[in-house]
């Protein structure tokens, strides 16, 4: 009897490292296929976009980084050159502003101004500087969207094609109205296949 004991005690190890072994062997399984998951190639996150969109996203976060993407370098310089020269001239425009302003002020006030300009003449300046100051912004402003735009349109027209097979000819052209020659200028678009 103790050995049917012992088998039987056994028999129930058996059993619980079976259903143990089962429920490991399950999970594995599980797992596998979470992980068969993870393996697949993640997409980034411009995948679905444009490559005009991607353009132009990439000029608005850093201005330039679009026409790096296009593959037009000599913008990048342009479009800084630009954009440093008129950002300097806002600070100097202000500067002059703020500059004018108090001396203007002090000359209301009965004070003298060092270069010896009347209360008329320091609000012209003041107003001229304040004039240039925000034309300046609005030149800043605009570099940034046309950066944005040429990108976009580079990105458009990066596989258009101007091989020789498109032309655009201008002629002159001579008509005959009552025996008097008119002449006129023809435009016309040829496309040979």
């Amino acid at each position: 009897m103790k050995t049917s004991g012992y088998k039987t005690r056994y028999s129930i190890n058996y059993t619980r490292y079976g259903l143990l072994f089962s429920l490991f062997l399950l999970s594995y399984t599980l797992i596998a296929q979470e992980s068969s998951i993870f393996t697949k190639k993640k997409k980034s996150f411009f995948t679905n976009w444009s490559e005009p969109k991607k353009a132009s996203v990439m000029s608005a976060v850093l201005p330039g980084l679009g026409q790096l993407y296009n593959k037009k370098y000599w913008k990048i310089p342009v479009i800084y050159g630009l954009g440093g020269l008129l950002t300097y001239n806002v600070i100097q425009q202000n500067k002059n502003y703020v500059y004018y302003k108090s001396e203007l002020i002090n000359v209301i006030n009965g004070g003298t101004n060092a270069e010896g300009y009347s209360a008329q003449q320091l609000t012209l300046l003041k107003n001229q500087s304040k004039k240039w100051r925000d034309l300046s912004i609005a030149g800043v402003v605009a570099v940034y969207v046309l950066n944005i735009l040429d990108a976009n349109v580079d990105a458009h027209l990066k596989h258009f094609d101007v091989s020789d097979n498109l032309t655009f000819v201008v002629f002159p052209s001579y008509y005959w109205i009552n025996d008097k020659p008119i002449g006129i200028i023809d435009c016309s678009i040829s496309i040979r296949f």
